[in-house]
């Protein structure tokens, strides 16, 4: 009877939407997501969102989720900068993309959709990196190319060491999971559950690994998807920098990620004619280090 009833509101809440829409609805409630995040890149590469919850997620799927002009203006220290036309007052949506949607493998009961910035008016906000993505892909096609793209990312693995408690000035130090050389088995030994569990994530969520190998820096790790057309590149990569500093966290303690300008994080973009060569840079994909902590009876 209560399968009967679930089945009976589920339908209730679909009626009037699009297929994919449709999908993503009934996605949620057979694996019982309490949560939805709606995922977005700023301008200064982080990933931020909002998350709506099931019973909403269907009109939330059409409606958007309400965002302030003022977080494309924000640096990723969160300090509010004066751009015209990004102040406090005003907002765009939040509209997802049901075709990204995922259930994420490392937040037990929670799913994923990349959204797109619209304004009120339901147009794509200029200052939208996935709409701008999607403009550059269009002018491409009309030009008569299609775009496909890969990320070749790279991170740090490795230990988070408290300062000295004698010294009240001093900094946390990320310790490399190891001092391995570059391709080392012993370097592949060092980080082999975390990378088996990485693996198993982004497969999960849709992703083809092409490569894993420890790099030439200690501690660092580096593992390729495949290429896919641009909007699901980017899309790929921006579920691959969330998944990256949360595997393992059952057992061990995640560092927290160094906004640094500085990255090994590379965009590949390759239309299919080489003579000319668009970037993806626009997806809103930022270039980015990680740093991630086994704790010390892990390491």
């Amino acid at each position: 009877m209560a399968k009967k009833k679930g089945r009976e509101q589920t339908a209730g809440m679909v009626e009037g939407l699009e297929p994919a829409a449709a999908r993503v609805v009934e996605r949620a409630e057979a694996e019982g997501l309490d949560l939805i995040r709606f995922l977005y890149v700023d301008h200064g590469g982080v990933v931020r969102g909002k998350a709506t919850s099931r019973p909403r997620l269907a009109e939330r799927l059409a409606t958007g989720i309400g965002l302030t002009l003022a977080m494309q203006a924000m640096t990723m220290l969160d300090g509010l900068q004066p751009v015209e036309g990004m102040g406090p007052v005003g907002e765009i949506r939040l509209l997802p993309d049901p075709d990204s949607f995922v259930a994420l493998p490392y937040a037990p009961g929670a799913g994923a959709m990349v959204a797109d910035m619209m304004k009120l008016d339901g147009q794509p906000w200029e200052a939208c990196p996935r709409s701008f993505l999607k403009d550059a892909i269009a002018a491409l096609a009309a030009e008569g190319y299609a775009l496909v793209a890969a990320f070749e990312p790279e991170f740090t693995l490795g230990r988070r060491e408290p300062a000295p408690p004698d010294d009240p000035a001093g900094l946390d130090r990320l310790v490399p999971v190891d001092q391995s050389l570059c391709f080392s088995t012993t370097g592949f030994a060092a980080a082999h559950e975390y990378a088996v569990e990485l693996v198993r994530a982004l497969e999960a969520q849709g992703m083809v690994v092409e490569q894993y190998y420890p790099e030439l820096g200690h501690g660092q790790q580096e593992l390729s998807v495949r290429h896919a057309p641009a909007l699901r590149a980017a899309d790929n990569h921006v579920r691959y920098r969330e998944s990256t500093p949360h595997c393992g966290t059952s057992n061990r303690t995640p560092a927290r990620a160094r906004r640094a300008p500085a990255t090994s994080s590379t965009a590949r973009a390759t239309p299919t004619d080489s003579r000319r060569s668009p970037t993806t840079s626009s997806a809103g994909c930022s270039r980015t280090s990680l740093g991630w902590s086994p704790s010390p009876a892990a390491a």
